[in-house]
């Protein structure tokens, strides 16, 4: 039999969810301003029940860790911690950017690098640069992600070179960061991570055994201070 994965996002301003049952992918998404447990739970139920599930016979939970909303992180961690507890359910962390990394190339199966980077307010911006290594598995070429000043987002860029593809919301809130650095970036319509582009992500996770106790996943912000909504 086939693995099961339930996979879900509350890091931004979207409840997205999506289940991976016997090779078929089953999704709901909504837009929610004030992510609430009601939501992504709402959510969850509904796949549970179109595919006749039950949350015993899912073998793997996968989840955006962050970077994103600090609110919407605790959420998913904490859903996640507790549809897992007292079952054998393997627990995945995903990045928030990598996932945004696969959703390109979901899109574009010519995809090599992008540039991923969410909003983060005060002109500032979650970062990372993501490329598709041998393995086809999405690697970090600046072996961390970062929360970057507008200005020195434009000041990493100068240090690139090549095409990029760019994803996530900064790239239309902030415009200007496509000028003022020299690349060649693609622009992309890729502006907010799903989880149906976990799925894959995850499938690769498990394989590595990169997996977590629900006690032991850390949440990823990226800053030391919390900018609450």
């Amino acid at each position: 039999m086939s693995v099961r994965i339930l996979a879900f996002i509350t890091s931004i301003d979207t409840c997205s969810v999506a289940l991976l049952n016997n090779g078929e992918i089953y999704t709901r998404c909504v837009i929610a301003q004030q992510q609430s447990y009601n939501c992504i739970l709402t959510l969850i139920n509904e796949l549970l029940q179109i595919t006749n599930c039950k949350l015993i016979d899912i073998d793997v939970i996968a989840i955006s860790i962050g970077p994103g909303n600090f609110t919407g992180i605790r959420i998913g961690i904490s859903v996640a911690q507790g549809l897992a507890l007292g079952k054998s359910t393997k627990i995945i962390c995903i990045s928030t950017l990598q996932i945004l990394a696969q959703g390109v190339l979901r899109h574009d199966k010519k995809a090599r690098r992008v540039l991923a980077s969410i909003n983060a307010r005060k002109d500032e911006v979650y970062w990372g640069e993501y490329q598709l290594d041998v393995n086809n598995s999405w690697c970090l070429t600046n072996e961390t992600e970062n929360v970057f000043s507008l200005n020195n987002a434009i000041k990493r860029m100068k240090l690139l070179n090549g095409n990029w593809i760019t994803a996530g919301n900064s790239w239309k809130i902030y415009p200007f960061l496509y000028h003022g650095h020299g690349l060649c970036l693609d622009p992309y319509v890729i502006t907010t991570p799903l989880a149906e582009d976990m799925l894959p992500l995850a499938k690769n996770l498990l394989y590595k055994d990169n997996f977590v106790k629900p006690e032991n996943i850390q949440a990823v912000y990226l800053r030391n201070h919390i900018i609450q909504k």
